[in-house]
């Protein structure tokens, strides 16, 4: 990754973090999420954050609010946990 993209991210994760205890009461409930370390959880949001900053999500007949926003990208994240959020431009 190049020097830009990571102050980008660097940028991104300082100003625009998903909070730490709303991160904890959302994907603490998450059977998916049971077998991650605590390095793995942080790594998670983190990209969770990025990919929340990068995507734009819309609902069809349901408002789209921050726990069902925190959900998607965790899901989302999940996959390209040890392979980077660059997997999801675009």
């Amino acid at each position: 990754m190049n020097l830009f993209k990571r102050m980008y991210y660097r940028h991104i994760l300082r100003h625009y973090a998903i909070k730490h205890d709303r991160w904890a009461n959302i994907t603490t409930e998450m059977q998916l999420l049971q077998g991650l370390s605590t390095l793995e959880r942080t790594r998670l949001r983190e990209l969770s954050t990025v990919f929340l900053h990068q995507k734009q999500l819309t609902g069809v007949r349901l408002q789209i609010n921050d726990e069902i926003r925190v959900t998607i990208a965790a899901q989302a994240c999940l996959p390209i946990l040890d392979l980077g959020i660059g997997l999801l431009e675009g």
